[in-house]
């Protein structure tokens, strides 16, 4: 066993690696630059927390990312490449306690998340390697049956590269610490995993059969707030971004940045469309999508030509498919049992109407002590029904 050691600059890890610098923290970990003693070469390590370690499921999630990442980072060059791990004795309140790490490639750059701080927005051209790149690294963990489950802005580094044209950005994916598997069983239905302005809506749900297209709406989504400056949903408390994601409308781009834009605008609407089977069904078919979109919005005459990217509507088709209304395939829940309620509601709400109109049209009633009341005053109470964009269930 390795001699304890406390996580500070100039502390040796395994006894290759030494800690040169914190780079970061959260509630899960904290990630540290590290440099390999003998070969010389930097590398992260990431710790996760004791406090966190404590919990079975968040320890064995810990070890499952590892293991993902190691696995699937020789499979494209824009996945993380994990290159160790291990266990390292620490001190904690006078005890002896064993710390789990991982040592990933040292990455040089910033996130898309960092990029977006600084410059606003990113236009669609610049976006272009980002949804190629990207949709390469989906593909690569599609095929052996991994689904990130928490794509967004923060988890997509952009590692600035020198090549014979030029400085390139090349895009790395990060963090597999709530990747599912279809070898894993750590999720249970109704557990909620991932950031709400990225979720899609199965994901919010808790549903348990959540698939490789709730990357491709997170995909969808991180871009729009690439080229609009804001997530699709904006900020706000869970239960708000929560709601938004399951039944709110979503701005189009062209709104948003005030010029016509109907490629985007589509593209956008069939990302995000709330049922999976409306979306794009895979990277590449998104990846393919953005780029005919790309060619045609470069040309100014935007006119009543049909879609580029053979989704097989009109301009005029675009607001119809969902833009200016629900995305395509939104229903109220993917419950069909929730979808009941609904029509029971709006019956209620038409019932309620009914009777409030007839109670204000009513003739005057003379009480037996000849005090005149309206009819309304001794007819049945109206009792407003809860705000219909904001459902009490949504199981």
């Amino acid at each position: 066993m390795s001699t304890p050691v406390e996580l500070s600059e100039g502390a040796t890890v395994a006894d290759r690696y030494k800690l040169q610098a914190r780079l970061g923290a959260g509630s899960m970990g904290s990630v540290w630059a590290a440099v390999h003693m003998q070969l010389g070469h930097r590398v992260a390590i990431k710790f996760l927390n004791l406090d966190t370690q404590a919990v079975p499921e968040a320890l064995e999630r810990f070890m499952l990312e590892g293991q993902l990442a190691a696995q699937l980072g020789h499979t494209s060059k824009h996945i993380v490449k994990v290159l160790d791990h291990g266990v390292l004795p620490v001190r904690a309140g006078g005890e002896i306690v064993e710390r789990p790490f991982i040592v990933m490639e040292h990455l040089a750059g910033d996130s898309l998340a960092q990029r977006l701080r600084n410059r606003g927005r990113l236009s669609l051209s610049d976006l272009r390697p980002v949804v190629q790149q990207l949709a390469r690294a989906l593909t690569a963990i599609h095929r052996h049956g991994v689904i990130h489950r928490d794509l967004k802005p923060g988890n997509v580094f952009l590692v600035r590269a020198e090549e014979e044209d030029g400085s390139v950005d090349v895009v790395k994916l990060l963090d597999f610490g709530i990747a599912k598997s279809s070898s894993s069983e750590l999720t249970a239905t109704g557990t909620i995993l991932g950031t709400p302005a990225y979720m899609s809506p199965e994901q919010v749900r808790g549903d348990r059969e959540v698939d490789a297209r709730a990357d491709l709406w997170a995909l969808a989504a991180t871009v729009y707030a690439a080229a609009v400056g804001e997530s699709p949903f904006g900020p706000g408390t869970l239960g708000e971004l929560t709601a938004r994601v399951l039944w709110s409308r979503v701005v189009p781009p062209s709104e948003k940045l005030g010029r016509p834009m109907p490629g985007f605008d589509f593209w956008v609407a069939r990302g995000l469309a709330r049922e999976p089977s409306a979306r794009f069904q895979s990277a590449d078919e998104l990846a393919q999508a953005f780029e005919a979109m790309l060619i045609d919005e470069v040309d100014e005459d935007v006119g009543d030509r049909k879609l580029p990217f053979g989704l097989g509507a009109s301009n005029d088709e675009t607001a119809a498919y969902g833009l200016l209304a629900p995305l395509p395939g939104d229903k109220p829940s993917g419950s069909p049992r929730l979808r009941g309620r609904w029509g029971v509601a709006a019956f209620v709400l038409l019932g309620g109407v009914v009777l409030f109109f007839r109670a204000i049209s009513a003739p005057t009633v003379t009480p037996a002590n000849g005090t005149p009341a309206s009819a309304k005053a001794v007819g049945p109470r109206i009792v407003p029904l809860p705000d219909a964009a904001a459902p009490r269930d949504a199981s």
